[in-house]
């Protein structure tokens, strides 16, 4: 991700005034969005924004499916709102796509991670004045697409545990992940048995997760493949196979350090697709970008230089 690769674009319009939709949940971050957003608005008020506030799950997505007439799309909200606008702007012709733009206003930020947006709303907004523009890969599972990854297995628990968590505490971020994890290890760990095809080639495997990103972090900054870049052209799949729930609690402080890839149990390699397809009769929970879905078999491919983003 040199220099190299950032540019400043320039939609061709009648005026050099670029126009910007700003979509805007007011719940992200259990309603700090609500709160700072008359703030936001003035700090923005230098530039042509337009507002649009999301009604209900999946508002954004339409939104931004209609977004071609403006230049860049400000998410004002979290990774799941992001994970929606990203999902409207797929629908959109790459070449009338346009660039999206990050205020870190959720709980976990993982995206502003992975694309280098300022964790910080005041930066985030002088990057938006800037406008350098940077293009990343995009991946895709059964047609939903995401910034950062894919998984099932524990940490897919782990996401449906948390979401519960969430909602029943009104708490968010990586310590609540990590209660969340710590409650499915615990209590509800159990093995995962998978089939996975890259290039013709089938595999089973029993694996404690199994995940396809492709950026470092997800679950508000686990760092479960850090040798992944975004913008390469391929995904990151990796696997860890099953073991013992009390190998697993002495091995979570790696993982927390990001030294978990020196495991023998770690496994991870490039791919531009693949398929993951459960051996049992149930369906399998999975995640996508903290997303829940629940199929038997997932298609996963990448994208790639499918997003402009603003960095």
């Amino acid at each position: 991700m040199g220099d190299e690769h950032v540019l400043e674009y320039k939609k061709a319009t009648h005026t050099d005034r670029k126009r910007y939709l700003a979509i805007v949940n007011l719940t992200a971050r259990s309603g700090y969005v609500a709160r700072a957003i008359d703030d936001i608005k003035e700090k923005l008020s230098h530039l042509d924004v337009t507002f649009e506030q999301t009604q209900y799950g999946g508002h954004a997505v339409q939104l931004s499916a209609s977004s071609a007439e403006f230049d860049v799309v400000i998410s004002i909200g979290g990774d799941g709102t992001i994970h929606e606008i990203i999902n409207g702007l797929m629908r959109i012709e790459q070449s009338e796509r346009p660039a999206l733009a990050l205020l870190p206003c959720g709980s976990g930020n993982d995206s502003c991670r992975m694309v280098g947006s300022p964790l910080a709303v005041d930066q985030a907004i002088e990057a938006i004045t800037r406008n350098k523009q940077r293009a990343f890969d995009i991946g895709a599972c059964n047609e939903i697409y995401f910034v950062n990854s894919f998984s099932v297995g524990i940490d897919a628990l782990t996401t449906e545990r948390t979401k519960k968590l969430k909602k029943e505490t009104g708490r968010s971020g990586m310590l609540l992940y990590g209660q969340a994890l710590l409650e499915i290890i615990l209590k509800h760990m159990h093995p995962t048995v998978l089939d996975t095809v890259i290039e013709g080639s089938t595999e089973r495997y029993q694996v404690l997760l199994c995940a396809v990103t492709n950026g470092q972090t997800y679950g508000a900054g686990f760092r479960i493949n850090p040798m992944a870049k975004p913008d390469d052209g391929t995904l990151t799949l990796s696997r860890i196979d099953w073991m013992t729930r009390l190998r697993v609690l002495l091995y979570l402080p790696r993982l927390l350090r990001a030294t978990h890839t020196t495991l023998a149990q770690y496994h991870w390699q490039e791919i531009t697709a693949c398929t993951i397809t459960g051996t049992e009769n149930e369906l399998l929970v999975a995640q996508v970008d903290g997303e829940l879905i629940k199929e038997r078999t997932f298609e996963i491919e990448v994208r790639p230089q499918a997003i402009r983003f603003v960095v």
